[in-house]
């Protein structure tokens, strides 16, 4: 199992050479698989708050509106991006100790050294420094000390079109920026849904080499396009609860891959080079009974799409998607700072009385599907299932849980935003 790797000016006229994982199998390839039916915690685990950040304490340094992001370093620090919903957006980049005290703000909107304009995402390297990806000012990287005092700044040394912001940082302190890549059989990059890679580059902003992930399962999803009534957009509608697809990476050097319409994840290593000892590719598999998707609830998913439908493209506008009449087992594919896989498996969906006072998103009026995931071990141990409160995200590309304490950004019923940490209880 192997990579191909290149340095940026042969990434196009040598795309057809990238491999992904698995595309070259070789004999010694080895693959666990890992049947996930009987967890170790039987009763899963129970999310216990321990303390809080925002929600209605009145200071400004604790008012939050809109997160972009939150990063848990491995200090225990808390750093925030939180955006307002004004135009243009005032922007923060805030500082909390692990107490949730705030410590200090990381810059500030401007253009000058340790400034942004537009904060997109916050990657914590091997030593305790962190890296801002700035929206706003393409191609510029901002380094801060742990303590939240400038470093450096630099700019990302890759044609500004291709680039798609950084993705992740590695424990071998190299940050992954998503580029479009040539498709095969083509010659200039592909837009933004199509092929992708990684160029790695060093903390400096030097560049190391590109990196091809495995490819995104091909699964289609129940979708109907509409053309606006001016004829000069269109809209697409895909059926809540149909089938997708994954890929998402791993602190640990893991890219996973799944196709949502079975219950399977691939956990493909990324070998870096030749030298070192290759691991197994684990194959995480449950079986699960189908969780169905009631009449009461279909008839008031399909008025929902034909009323969207027809606000958007008039009178011509075709059916809605047809709704499925089982969930995909699964929906989403994440890992957290320590390799843990979470997996959110399909749960009944429950209705709501008064949606609107409720506090909780809906897929559609009166209806929403409880967050619950399967958490495995970084090898594939079915550790248990966890519930999560309604109105709660990680905050992040990846889940902010270290160990058994995890962070959530919560909404109450009042739409007031706190970010939460929780102790993660095994029963």
């Amino acid at each position: 199992m192997s990579f191909t790797r290149c340095v940026w000016p042969d990434l196009f006229c040598l795309g057809l050479s990238l491999v992904s994982p698995g595309s070259a199998r070789t004999q010694t390839e080895r693959a666990i698989l890992r049947l996930a039916n009987k967890p170790i915690h039987v009763n899963g685990g129970q999310l216990v708050q321990q303390l809080a950040i925002g929600g209605d304490d009145p200071r400004r340094e604790y008012q939050l509106t809109r997160i972009q992001q939150v990063l848990l370093t491995s200090s225990g620090s808390i750093w925030v991006i939180d955006k307002s919903y004004s135009s243009p957006p005032r922007c923060a980049v805030r500082i909390y100790d692990s107490l949730g005290t705030f410590v200090r703000d990381a810059g500030h909107q401007g253009m000058g050294p340790g400034e942004w304009q537009s904060p997109i995402t916050l990657h914590e390297l091997p030593s305790g420094d962190v890296v801002l990806d700035d929206g706003n000012i393409l191609g510029r990287v901002t380094r801060y000390h742990a303590d939240g005092r400038l470093d450096t700044t630099w700019i990302v040394p890759i044609p500004i079109r291709q680039f798609r912001g950084i993705s992740y940082a590695d424990h071998d302190a190299l940050l992954w920026l998503r580029i479009p890549v040539a498709a095969r059989g083509s010659v200039p990059p592909s837009g933004p849904g199509g092929p992708q890679a990684f160029v790695r580059l060093s903390a400096q902003g030097r560049i190391i080499d590109t990196v091809r992930p495995p490819a995104r399962p091909t699964v289609r999803p129940s979708q109907v396009e509409i053309r606006s009534r001016s004829g000069r957009g269109s809209l697409s509608q895909v059926a809540p609860y149909s089938a997708g697809s994954w890929v998402q990476w791993s602190p640990l050097g893991y890219f996973a891959t799944a196709a949502t319409n079975v219950y399977e994840v691939r956990l493909t290593p990324w070998q870096p080079s030749r030298d070192r000892v290759a691991r197994p590719t684990i194959v995480v598999r449950r079986d699960v009974p189908p969780v169905e998707v009631t009449e009461v609830e279909r008839a008031d998913q399909r008025r929902f799409f034909a009323e969207q439908a027809r606000a958007y493209g008039g009178s011509q506008a075709p059916n809605p998607p047809d709704i499925p009449r089982f969930k995909a087992p699964i929906s989403e594919v994440m890992f957290d700072l320590s390799g843990r896989l979470w997996v959110r498996r399909a749960v009944a969906s429950e209705r709501l009385n008064n949606p609107r006072s409720s506090g909780v998103q809906t897929s559609s009026p009166g209806w929403f599907e409880p967050k619950v995931y399967d958490v495995f071990s970084p090898d594939g141990e079915f550790l248990g299932s966890i519930r999560l409160p309604d109105r709660s995200g990680f905050g992040s590309g990846l889940v902010n849980a270290r160990g058994d304490r995890l962070w959530l950004v919560v909404r109450d019923a009042d739409d007031v935003v706190s970010i939460i940490r929780y102790q993660i209880q095994w029963r």
